[in-house]
């Protein structure tokens, strides 16, 4: 299944984390040591945003796809909320969180974040950032 990424973004910690500089002790270490670091240096889960989408049809029908999509690689727990899904990863997968409130466009919410370093986000082809970051 291809990933659909129009109007979806990626925001979170482990963003963040993956545009840091690798550490030169994990540098020469191979590939699985780098990403061995890069999964234990962050806690943090994932969230996924929909925006400049208005009806809610088409929402849920993106939030299936991104299910569908989490689910082929292994993570199968759902958590529903009103405002989120929280979609479970075990170990070494993060658990995502897919934002189920409608937002207009991308600034609103890159705007909406208290904390600085979540203003990163990426699209599946751009990283973008709130000017504070």
């Amino acid at each position: 299944m291809e990933a659909k990424w129009s109007n979806i973004i990626v925001t979170s910690g482990a963003v963040s984390k993956c545009l840091e500089p690798i550490p030169e002790a994990v540098k020469g270490l191979g590939i699985r040591t780098i990403l061995k670091y890069f999964l234990e240096s962050t806690s943090s889960n994932i969230d996924i945003f929909v925006y400049g989408i208005s009806d809610s049809y088409t929402m849920v029908s993106r939030i299936k796809d991104i299910f569908t999509r989490l689910q082929q690689m292994g993570q199968n727990l759902c958590i529903c909320r009103v405002n989120y899904i929280t979609i479970v990863g075990l170990y070494p997968q993060h658990h995502v969180q897919v934002i189920s409130q409608i937002y207009r466009t991308l600034s609103e919410i890159l705007t909406r974040f208290d904390v600085d370093i979540y203003g990163l986000t990426y699209n599946g082809t751009v990283v973008f950032a709130n000017p504070r970051v």
